[in-house]
């Protein structure tokens, strides 16, 4: 599986054999606290981690993020969903406990 490291984090790269939908337009605005009432401090520091690497990519010359945001939840996980645009490339990230996979539009 090809892999790419995008400001310290490293990313899946799947390139599907169909075309797949942006999802990431369903994420916006989508934090913490509208899945959760109270989220750990582990949740709180995951996501926000993940927010400052946001910045760090808008700050780079080479990429940018949208619509960033959490799109499903559950007692235990959480996943981040959003548009990556870095490198003349347009993925569509899901950041998942396990997994940090960057899905190429086509």
């Amino acid at each position: 599986m090809k892999t790419i490291d995008i400001c310290g984090k490293t990313f899946e790269v799947i390139k599907p054999r169909k075309p797949i939908s942006d999802f990431s337009g369903y994420t916006r605005g989508s934090t913490l606290d509208h899945y959760y009432a109270k989220p750990s401090h582990s949740k709180i520091r995951i996501y926000n981690e993940w927010c400052d690497w946001v910045r760090d990519v808008s700050n780079s010359d080479y990429g940018y993020v949208t619509n960033f945001g959490v799109s499903s939840a559950n007692t235990f996980q959480f996943t981040i969903t959003f548009r990556l645009a870095w490198m003349d490339n347009i993925y569509v990230a899901f950041i998942t406990r396990d997994h940090n996979r960057l899905y190429l539009l086509q």
